[in-house]
């Protein structure tokens, strides 16, 4: 009879480094190696069933004759599972790095460049190349080939540090941040059309005043606006309450009277969002919310960058974008008198009547 104190030593021995498939086999082996008898008492040492055991037995005695380590099951992560993308593409790690090199360092006027490297974007663009690579497959092929999501070291227009991360090997140097330093603040206004879902987005290096928001407003009419709605002569804005385009600003109104309604002949109905209520506003949470998340850990280092990362931002929903820069300078200080104010032809609403009302175009004498 075999010596049950020597299989307990060794099951001891070699069982913390065994998993479960490993302990059938050395089982197996052990019963085989007893014979008569020696089922029962592997059975009775490890705790395993007879009847894996006697299987594990049966598979040993057909497979003797197999080279060593031929019939080792390949695993990752301690589980059989489906081959790794890398080892049935072994091009996606080499298309995944011309990606992000074309970000880095790629050709500044191709709009690759602009779009963020999020792991979805990586995913469809890997799918257009005809590479299949899910969400959790490219932040893992990521990791492996050395990037991690980084924020920059240390918004004006410079080689400043912006809240956000990017998927880096290292992350971007930036400047000390001192305000006086920037090449220039940049204003950007943005328009957004809920059926075209189309962002415009012009962006000044003036003052942020009711003729700059106006005079946006006039140039997306101008090019964009007649020529989607030929036969449009209402328009309806949907405003926050402050800034340049506040409820209570006279300049907005006058300025939009004379550039709009006047010289467009259209009648525009103004609602203004709450104080505090901007959030709810469409053009913040369906346009320049992407707009962050797309040049976020991005530094602005010049106007021209600031308007790729916005041209190239865009969302599985369809967003496109559109921007331009306007260089006009626009004095701080207008003022709108009594008598230019009871000139315009401005209706309030019953409703909120300070924030919701309609002006029309005005008649001229010829």
């Amino acid at each position: 009879m075999a010596n049950r104190s020597e299989i307990v030593r060794r099951w001891r021995l070699l069982s913390p480094y065994l998993n479960r498939r490993q302990r059938s086999l050395w089982a197996a082996a052990e019963a085989e190696a007893i014979g008569y008898g020696g089922c029962v008492l592997l059975s009775n040492v490890t705790g395993i069933s007879k009847q894996t055991i006697s299987a594990g037995m049966r598979k040993l005695r057909l497979t003797k004759m197999a080279s060593a380590g031929s019939l080792i099951r390949v695993q990752r992560s301690g589980r059989v599972g489906r081959k790794l993308v890398e080892l049935k593409d072994p091009d996606i790690e080499s298309a995944l790095e011309r990606m992000l090199s074309d970000e880095v360092a790629g050709d500044p006027m191709g709009c690759r460049k602009w779009v963020r490297s999020s792991l979805r974007h990586l995913s469809q663009h890997l799918k257009e190349q005809g590479h299949q690579a899910g969400i959790s497959t490219v932040a893992r092929l990521l990791r492996k080939m050395g990037y991690s999501l980084r924020v920059n070291k240390k918004e004006l227009i410079g080689n400043y540090r912006r809240e956000g991360e990017s998927w880096r090997r290292k992350p971007i140097e930036v400047d000390s941040y001192f305000a006086s330093y920037a090449q220039c603040v940049a204003v950007p206004f943005g328009i957004y059309d809920i059926a075209q879902n189309t962002g415009y987005v012009t962006v000044g290096i003036s003052n942020n005043t009711s003729e700059f928001a106006v005079n946006c407003l006039e140039s997306w009419w101008s090019l964009h606006g007649r020529s989607a709605y030929p036969h449009g002569d209402r328009l309806l804005v949907l405003a926050d309450g402050g800034g340049a385009n506040g409820y209570n600003l006279r300049t907005w109104k006058k300025h939009l009277q004379d550039r709009l309604c006047d010289a467009f002949g259209l009648t525009v109905t103004l609602s203004h969002y709450p104080p505090g209520c901007s959030k709810w506003n469409p053009v913040e949470y369906r346009l320049f919310s992407h707009i962050s998340i797309n040049w976020a850990g991005q530094p602005l280092r010049n106007l021209d960058v600031m308007l790729a990362f916005i041209r190239g931002t865009t969302t599985t929903a369809g967003l496109k974008v559109e921007a331009r820069l306007d260089q006009e300078i626009y004095r701080k200080g207008r003022k709108v008198t009594d008598r230019q104010l009871k000139e315009l032809a401005l209706s309030t609403h019953d409703v909120c009547p300070r924030w919701n009302y309609t002006l029309t175009p005005r008649l001229t004498c010829s």
